[in-house]
């Protein structure tokens, strides 16, 4: 539903912004207005693992280092989004956020709690 995707946005911007986003290693395409929050992420080549939103609802994270697990194309019904059903808007719940040793500063927001589905938080090494 749509107010579930706002507050899942509202609470990734909050962490943003809580723990100086703009100046975080890499901002993992945070508040990308084109692109759905499953695929704010990176892939790390040092860990050998996205970093980011890893996971959303039944999806693991949608960007990787080989063409054949990466998002797919644009079709003609509009762009290609893993966390949205054909276009419309679908609401694909947070489960896993991984942001290890990507400078993050400052509190972590309560906000987090808000995203009951997240079972698994990694903000370790900041």
């Amino acid at each position: 539903d749509a107010d579930d995707i706002v507050l899942q946005r509202y609470v990734l911007a909050v962490l943003f912004y809580s723990t100086d986003g703009t100046n975080w290693d890499d901002a993992l395409g945070f508040l990308s207005a084109d692109t759905a929050e499953c695929e704010w992420n990176v892939y790390d080549n040092v860990a050998e693992s996205l970093v980011g939103v890893v996971e959303c609802g039944n999806t693991i994270g949608m960007k990787s280092d080989t063409d054949a697990t990466a998002t797919p194309p644009p079709t003609e019904e509009g762009p290609s989004d893993p966390c949205r059903d054909d276009g419309a808007v679908a609401y694909s719940p947070i489960r896993s956020l991984v942001m290890p040793r990507n400078g993050l500063l400052g509190a972590i927001p309560s906000e987090l709690g808000l995203l009951t589905n997240l079972t698994v938080l990694d903000l370790s090494q900041n």
